[in-house]
């Protein structure tokens, strides 16, 4: 856990399939991982997460730290889990900042 994360108290998602952090999950894995990679994942779900309550951020922006983890199929079509953490930034517009994107298990491909 980073500095930053200490600062801020993360709580249990209560609705998991909550529309809005069930996209959060699919954005984390078109925009970060399948563009970073080049291997293409499907998104599946978002099966865990914590959520920061809002703080304020550089320029007196808005912002929510959510940690993920996520379901999503590989290229092999298995379904693999990973975990994410990300930032909600609002300040005007809504905007995301990835912040990592990595495998819960090593992942081998057969």
């Amino acid at each position: 856990m980073s500095i930053e994360e200490s600062r801020h108290r993360l709580k249990p998602i209560i609705d998991i399939n909550d529309p809005h952090v069930q996209a959060l999950g699919e954005l984390a894995v078109e925009n970060l991982y399948s563009k970073n990679s080049g291997e293409k994942l499907k998104f599946v779900r978002v099966v865990n997460g914590l959520k920061s309550d809002k703080y304020i951020g550089p320029g007196f922006t808005e912002v929510i730290l959510y940690h993920l983890v996520l379901e999503a199929k590989t290229n092999e079509e298995i379904n693999w889990t990973y975990a994410t953490k990300l930032e909600e930034v609002s300040g005007g517009l809504i905007r995301h900042v990835f912040l990592s994107f990595e495998p819960v298990l090593p992942y081998y491909k057969p």
